[in-house]
């Protein structure tokens, strides 16, 4: 939000918000329909640690159970080994991410910045091994852009999607 020197804001901005909460200003103040305060508030990091861990154990046990069913249901021949162990580093990977969050690590963008760097790299190994660009698990590299568009800043972004550029022309 910006604020005048008053502490208003000036009035020839408009805010629209999906869900049609009307923000009208009037005598130097801002006033909100839906029961918001006037004060903004600091909504903190938009990525937290224990929420980037939960997300990466849920790509592990996604990829896990992916490939179980690619082998079991569908009879396709995968490396089992070489797919466990890239698995395995995501795991461990996350156990010790999850170890530093405890501790209180701070939620600096490099940090998590480097986690998806290693995920998008743990993620084009995976799909090298499982069928490359016919894997249609490829779009989860938009994903990973995604995420790092909205959480991480343009730099982390633009890294992100390099890698991932680089990723999909490997495979």
């Amino acid at each position: 939000w910006w604020r005048s020197p008053h502490g208003a804001l000036p009035s020839a901005i408009v805010l629209i918000s999906p869900h049609e909460m009307r923000i009208r200003h009037r005598v130097g103040r801002l006033h909100l329909a839906a029961g918001m305060t006037e004060q903004p508030r600091d909504a903190g990091p938009l990525v937290t640690g224990p929420w980037l861990v939960r997300l990466r154990w849920a790509a592990a046990l996604a990829q896990a159970i992916g490939v179980g069913v690619a082998v079991e249901a569908l009879g396709l021949t995968l490396p089992l080994v070489p797919i466990a162990s890239l698995i395995a580093v995501l795991a461990a990977s996350n156990l010790v991410l999850g170890w530093w969050v405890s501790k209180g690590g701070s939620a600096e963008p490099r940090v998590y910045g480097v986690v998806l760097a290693l995920d998008v790299t743990l993620l084009t190994a995976l799909l090298w091994l499982t069928g490359g660009t016919s894997n249609p698990s490829t779009t989860v590299y938009l994903v990973y852009i995604a995420l790092a568009a909205v959480t991480l800043g343009s730099r982390w972004t633009w890294t992100i999607a390099a890698l991932s550029v680089a990723g999909y022309a490997i495979l």
